[in-house]
């Protein structure tokens, strides 16, 4: 079943009322896809813990900064200001302080926190890589392009693949920021497609393009050996 399929059966038996059954969809869901922001608002209908559901909130804040609704549901979250007396005045050790600010207890979430920094940051050096490396092939193959074209030796017909060739890599962009799963493919096909032209070309004589194979072979590299990334 897809990601898409799962989060459907959870969010039908969550509505039915069967969240106990929904947990551990979402939880799968979740170990795949850590930035799925629907799964984490999902999961914090599910838990019974203020803390819990803060936690989750939190994550789908993270993914989203701009979810008015999300932040609404963390404000109802906060403690209020209150007359009552403070738990040093009650006379509450500090042990009962320190346990408030435990890490979650909810088993049924069981996700490290301490991942979380880790994961976060080797998923945005993937996009950004794969995003400075389309940028640099897309606008080295438009200043061929056009050059070429404005050449007047003949080579119009180069000018014109070349342009193509740097319209896709821009054009991809928008798939890795998405995160869409097509994006696989289509950089796996455009790192052995750019590869085979950028040694036609140099072997043609243009020894300036030779850069451009060492690139897209690391571009097919990082689409293949993170698969799991492009998963939405």
């Amino acid at each position: 079943m897809t990601q898409e399929g799962e989060l459907n059966q959870a969010i039908t038996l969550i509505k039915a009322g069967k969240k106990s059954e929904a947990i551990p969809i979402l939880k799968n869901i979740l170990k795949t896809d850590r930035d799925n922001e629907l799964a984490w608002l999902w999961m914090s209908t599910c838990v019974d813990k203020p803390e819990d559901k803060k936690f989750c909130l939190q994550e789908a804040l993270r993914i989203n900064p701009n979810g008015e609704n999300t932040k609404k549901a963390l404000d109802q979250l906060e403690p209020k200001p209150s007359l009552q007396p403070t738990l040093e005045e009650m006379g509450l050790g500090a042990s009962t302080v320190q346990k408030a600010a435990l890490p979650l207890s909810n088993p049924n979430l069981a996700f490290s926190q301490k991942t979380q920094p880790q994961a976060a940051y080797s998923s945005n050096s993937i996009s950004t890589i794969i995003i400075v490396l389309l940028v640099v092939m897309g606008m080295f193959w438009l200043v061929i392009g056009f050059m070429q074209l404005t050449s007047g030796t003949g080579v119009v017909f180069y000018g014109i693949w070349n342009i193509l060739i740097s319209i896709i890599n821009l054009a991809l962009i928008r798939d890795v920021v998405k995160r869409t799963r097509k994006v696989v493919l289509n950089l796996t096909f455009l790192g052995i497609v750019g590869s085979i032209w950028g040694a036609v070309q140099l072997f043609s004589g243009v020894w300036v393009q030779a850069f451009a194979i060492p690139l897209y072979i690391v571009l097919a590299i990082l689409a293949q050996t993170n698969k799991e990334y492009f998963s939405n």
